[in-house]
C-alpha cells in the first residue's frame, strides 16, 4: 500500500531477494525497482510488477503475478531467466535499447502479450561494425488471448529460438514493420497455432501468416 515503490534499489551490487510485495496500486506505482540482483520475490497485485534497470542485471527465479501494468520490465544488457510471469496485462517487456537475455521463464495467461520486445539490439561501429543481439530463448510463452511474442518499436538485432509459443487468439510471434530489418533470428521455435478464427501462427510483412509454411 505504498504510493511509488514497494522497494526500491539504485545500485548494481544490491541484491533483493525473498520478498513478498504487493499492493502499490497508485498509477504508474511499481512493486520491486532496482538494479543488482532480484531474485526469488514474490510480486503481486501492484500497478507495475517489477522493473529492472542497469547493465548488470539479475532478475530471476520470482513469481510476477496479477500487476495492472507489465509483470517484468526489463532494460540495459540485464538478464530476465527462470520466472513464473502470469495474470498482468503484458508479461515481460523490454525498453530503453535492450542487450540482454529473456531465458527459460514460463509466461502465461497475460492480457496483452505474453513477451513484448521493444528497442532491442544495436549497431556499434567502434574500432569496427558490429552488432549486439538480444536473446529470446527457451521460453514457454501461453497466451489464452493476446500475442506470444510481439517484436515492435526499432527492435533491429533480435536473436527469438527454442521458445514453446501459444497464442489461441492472437499471433505467435508478431513483428512490426519497424523491427524487420537489419536482423531477425527465428529457428528451433515450436509455435502452436490452435483451430480458432483468431489463432495465428505469425505476423510478417503487413500480413498474417497462418501456417508454418507460411511464416517460412
Amino acid at each position: 500500500d505504498n504510493t511509488r515503490y514497494g522497494i526500491y534499489s539504485n545500485s548494481t551490487t544490491t541484491q533483493v531477494i525473498g520478498n513478498t510485495v504487493y499492493g502499490q496500486t497508485t498509477a504508474n506505482a511499481t512493486g520491486i525497482s532496482g538494479s543488482g540482483l532480484i531474485i526469488g520475490n514474490t510480486v503481486y497485485g501492484n500497478y507495475s510488477g517489477l522493473t529492472s534497470s542497469g547493465w548488470t542485471t539479475a532478475v530471476a527465479g520470482n513469481r510476477v503475478f496479477h500487476n495492472a501494468a507489465y509483470g517484468i520490465s526489463i532494460t540495459g544488457a540485464g538478464t530476465a531467466s527462470g520466472n513464473r510471469v502470469y495474470s498482468n496485462s503484458i508479461g515481460i517487456q523490454t525498453v530503453n535499447q535492450f542487450l540482454g537475455r529473456i531465458e527459460n521463464n514460463l509466461v502465461y495467461a497475460n492480457a496483452s502479450q505474453g513477451i513484448q520486445v521493444n528497442n532491442a539490439g544495436a549497431t556499434y561501429s567502434s574500432p569496427t561494425t558490429y552488432h549486439v543481439w538480444a536473446q529470446i530463448n527457451n521460453n514457454t510463452v501461453y497466451q489464452p488471448v493476446g500475442d506470444a511474442i510481439r517484436i515492435q518499436t526499432g527492435s533491429t538485432y533480435v536473436s527469438l529460438q527454442n521458445n514453446i509459443l501459444q497464442a489461441n487468439a492472437g499471433y505467435g510471434i508478431y513483428v512490426s514493420a519497424d523491427s524487420q530489418s537489419p536482423g531477425l533470428i527465428s529457428d528451433w521455435n515450436l509455435l502452436v497455432r490452435q483451430n480458432l478464427p483468431a489463432s495465428r501462427t505469425g505476423f510478417w510483412g503487413g500480413s498474417d501468416r497462418l501456417t508454418l509454411a507460411d511464416w517460412r
